[in-house]
């Protein structure tokens, strides 16, 4: 029997790491039809750890919904190691993520499951992540925990998603 009393909600976003973003995005919103992305270039990490060592990671990622569901297309500017450089297939699903009002309680309940924390920082504009092995076919886990205004950001992709005409396929803020 499951515990259904987890401390996060469900699965919101589907995640890639890819070597060109924009290659990417024009393979998402041509063929599959997913649009506009929000390009978020240059994006620095702090105060984070990979496998219990310290961590500052520059990468840049993209964005869009289909429906409710969050796509991230993730292209590291480094070869750092990290979960984008080491925990990679070439092709493929990267991670899953969930969203969670307590970080600390989230990575506890999966700990205690045999997850085992790979990766987590400070995320730019407030909040924290975590990336969490969780075996299985589920594989990494993102553990997020985000502030009101990069809720609001991510309700903005969304709704523009929604009204999405096909002509413009990335946005910058």
């Amino acid at each position: 029997m499951s515990d259904l009393a987890k401390p996060f909600g469900p699965i919101m976003q589907i995640a890639y790491v890819v070597d060109d973003l924009e290659v990417a995005i024009e393979h998402w919103t041509t063929v599959i039809g997913v649009g506009p992305f929000l390009m978020l270039e240059g994006l620095q990490f702090t105060d984070g750890y990979y496998l219990g060592s310290p961590l500052n990671l520059k990468m840049s990622a993209a964005m869009a919904y289909s429906d409710g569901f969050q796509i991230e297309l993730i292209k590291q500017h480094d070869d750092t190691p990290t979960i984008f450089t080491q925990r990679r297939s070439a092709q493929g699903v990267h991670h899953l993520a969930v969203l969670t009002d307590d970080l600390d309680a989230s990575l506890a309940y999966l700990e205690a499951r045999g997850g085992r924390p790979l990766q987590g920082a400070q995320v730019p504009g407030g909040g924290r992540v975590a990336y969490v092995d969780v075996g299985g076919t589920t594989g990494i886990l993102e553990l997020a925990e985000l502030t009101p205004a990069t809720l609001q950001l991510f309700e903005m992709i969304r709704e523009a998603g929604q009204h999405w005409d096909g002509q413009q396929k990335i946005m910058t803020l």
